[in-house]
């Protein structure tokens, strides 16, 4: 090789490397851009659509209808099915409350903002507790309030988890398709509570031989009124949808539309269904979607371990330290909800009076904590919500 070919052969080279070199850096560049935005989902795609979006009941709803709603010990797959429903009441119903304490007792700037109320409910509860275990008839009254407060609670759970999806994905809502969307679910909790007090079916139960029943304060008229007007507030909402996609071309995410179809397919089922699902709607339709945001919540506070990233969130999961913490939320709440109330036995009251009045008063108290620590309207929980 002579040296006009050398040099030749070396700037050639040069060119390749600097290529290469570009690629990279491009390539890089792209990945740090991707990184730099909000991750669009919670978790992981199949588990925010299973566990977050509601899909996973329905799921359950089909096992049944093929045939698994037979006596359990009987049926080894209902005997399966059912021991899940049970693992999953007390992984996800019980210990997502725990999170919201969680948080507020070991995060500074959580228990600052919110000290004073939270020590107000707090002794309130405290407070509460015996004059509600002693004293049934109040405990039932107060029992019913909790339940009406408790569908509220949960449908504007399902209204934050659809807002997360709208910021993460950067669908932007005025305040008019924003109210419409709240209406939505507000419409939903309307139709609820019309049905528990119109509908004995719907207004029956008992927890743990503590039997409540609600008084029929309702015409029979009005859930069939309750329901037309969900149907139309439904519509309404859906065509606002498709003219914004018919000017702007940006559907509204697809996980927003599966949490609503969900949602509303959970609570319009008729009594004998919800009730056999109930079991498992507490789990895998809301505490499963609490479990989920808050656990993220709380890795992102402490900070991600090395190699995961807001886009690899999923990977907290192979982290000892997510498993530890989680288990630390199942252990408390098994202390509250298992232990506790068979405690209390031993001083007089029933199982069914002393499980019920302690989730009458932590329940209660977890739904007031929610509501003053998860604000999207705050900067800084926002922040930790949607990147």
């Amino acid at each position: 090789m002579d040296d006009s070919q050398l040099e030749q052969h070396v700037m050639t080279s040069a060119a390749e490397e600097n290529v290469t070199s570009s690629s990279e850096s491009i390539a890089v560049s792209a990945v740090a851009a991707d990184e730099s935005k909000p991750y669009p989902w919670i978790i992981h795609p199949a588990v925010d659509i299973l566990f977050c979006c509601g899909v996973f009941p329905i799921i359950l709803w089909g096992l049944m209808l093929a045939g698994i709603s037979q006596d359990p010990y009987k049926n080894p797959m209902t005997f399966s099915m059912w021991a899940l429903g049970i693992i999953a009441v007390h992984l996800f119903q019980d210990a997502h409350g725990v999170a919201s304490w969680h948080r507020i007792l070991t995060h500074k700037e959580t228990m600052s903002a919110v000290k004073p109320y939270f020590i107000t409910i707090t002794v309130i509860a405290a407070l509460a507790f015996v004059p509600l275990l002693l004293n049934p008839p109040l405990l039932l009254i107060c029992f019913r309030l909790y339940f009406l407060l408790g569908a509220y609670h949960w449908l504007m759970q399902s209204y934050g988890v659809s807002l997360i999806y709208l910021f993460k994905r950067g669908y932007m809502m005025n305040p008019g398709e924003r109210r419409l969307l709240l209406l939505v679910f507000q419409s939903i909790c309307a139709f609820v509570i019309v049905r528990i007090l119109t509908i004995p079916a719907f207004g029956s139960f008992d927890v743990q031989k503590f039997y409540v029943s609600f008084p029929v304060l309702l015409p029979g008229w009005a859930p069939d009124v309750a329901q037309v007007c969900l149907a139309l507030v439904v519509v309404a909402f859906l065509v606002m949808v498709g003219l914004r996609y018919l000017k702007t071309n940006v559907m509204i995410p697809v996980p927003v539309l599966v949490l609503l179809a969900t949602t509303l397919w959970v609570y319009a089922l008729p009594a004998p269904t919800f009730w056999a699902l109930g079991f498992f709607i507490g789990a895998f339709y809301h505490g499963s979607q609490s479990w989920c945001v808050t656990t993220s919540v709380h890795c992102k506070i402490e900070g991600l371990p090395p190699g995961v990233t807001n886009h690899s969130i999923w990977k907290i999961f192979l982290k000892k330290s997510t498993w530890l913490y989680l288990f630390l939320l199942f252990v408390i709440s098994e202390l509250i909800f298992t232990v506790a109330p068979r405690v209390l036995v031993n001083f007089g009251p029933s199982i069914g009076v002393a499980f019920a009045t302690v989730v009458v008063i932590f329940s209660t108290h977890h739904f007031l904590c929610d509501s003053a620590i998860w604000k999207l309207k705050d900067p800084k929980v926002r922040a930790l919500l949607v990147r």
